[in-house]
């Protein structure tokens, strides 16, 4: 983790001189971002087993306040400092992250042993992740509630734009929609957490992307455009805290959590990025969301099927 977060610094640092640096400063941001999010679960399972669902709901909490933070307010600053200055600014971040990580690292140095001493399940760890009947409903609950929420994400403001809303109304929209989405970073971990079987919290986000597009469909008045931007919003965020709770809930050791998260995040994010660009393409030929919002009502119910598949096994390796 502390090498991922040296790289996202010197990838942000190199985007600032010309093209060429552009390009290899943002790839080396991919493969940073990349490798935190598959270790993001690990690290709460190594070190705070009893608490899964509690740390989890903190860390995407702060994942959630800082893309809603940054998609608010970096066209300002931008404008304000330059983007090489607001360029050179963010890489603080990272060094900030550093020092916390090796604060961390005295305060902690030892990862807690409910959880790493367990050496009757040494000889699980030898069968593949990718043999894993559950393994695979995780891989694409992720990758389709990612699909979901890029794609809401990419073309919901030219979805509001076709219905009658103004590009600066249509932006306001979206952020409505990140901040409604904020609730479910503190309560869906928590709820996840404390339950064993979790077909009504799966059954509750199917109602909440169902009921988000059909406002979207059945209306274009101001109110209904709202509501399905809270209901979205909502919908998104439990889907995708719910499946980075998932992975250490159904793992039970840091490898394992680290194997299923790897897979999921990996695959799923292929996945994921399918998304928005056949959104696009579909739109393109039949200049209607109609057809679009209805695949994506059908991407939910594939969804849900894979979250009630999760719900049937305990255990990743039993």
């Amino acid at each position: 983790m502390f090498a991922a977060m040296a790289i996202l610094g010197l990838g942000t640092w190199l985007r600032i001189y010309n093209f060429t640096t552009l390009i290899v400063g943002t790839l080396l941001l991919g493969c940073a971002i990349a490798f935190l999010n598959v270790l993001a679960p690990t690290t709460v399972a190594v070190y705070y087993p009893a608490s899964l669902g509690k740390m989890t709901s903190i860390y995407t909490l702060a994942m959630t306040l800082s893309s809603a933070a940054t998609a608010g307010f970096s066209a300002l600053l931008s404008k304000i400092l330059g983007w090489r200055s607001l360029f050179c600014w963010l890489v603080l971040l990272p060094l900030v992250a550093l020092l916390i990580i090796a604060a961390l690292g005295r305060i902690h140095p030892e990862p807690a042993t409910a959880v790493v001493s367990q050496p009757a399940t040494k000889p699980k760890q030898v069968a593949s992740v990718w043999h894993q009947p559950l393994a695979w409903a995780l891989t694409f609950f992720m990758g389709l509630q990612s699909l979901l929420f890029y794609t809401i994400l990419t073309w919901l403001p030219q979805i509001l734009s076709d219905q009658g809303r103004s590009q600066a109304s249509a932006g306001l929209f979206l952020g409505l929609l990140q901040l409604a989405s904020l609730p479910m970073s503190v309560i869906m971990p928590n709820l996840v957490g404390r339950r064993t079987k979790q077909a009504p919290l799966i059954w509750l986000i199917f109602a909440l992307f169902i009921g988000g597009f059909i406002c979207l469909l059945v209306s274009e008045s101001i109110w209904s455009q709202a509501l399905s931007c809270i209901l979205l919003g909502l919908g998104t965020n439990a889907a995708f805290t719910m499946s980075m709770t998932l992975f250490s809930l159904k793992t039970k050791t840091p490898a394992q959590t680290t194997a299923v998260s790897g897979m999921a995040q990996s695959v799923g994010y292929l996945l994921a990025a399918t998304g928005p660009f056949l959104s696009g393409v579909l739109y393109a030929q039949l200049h209607s969301w109609t057809l679009v919002i209805i695949l994506l009502m059908i991407i939910v119910l594939l969804q849900t099927l894979c979250g009630l598949l999760i719900d049937r096994k305990e255990q990743v390796f039993d």
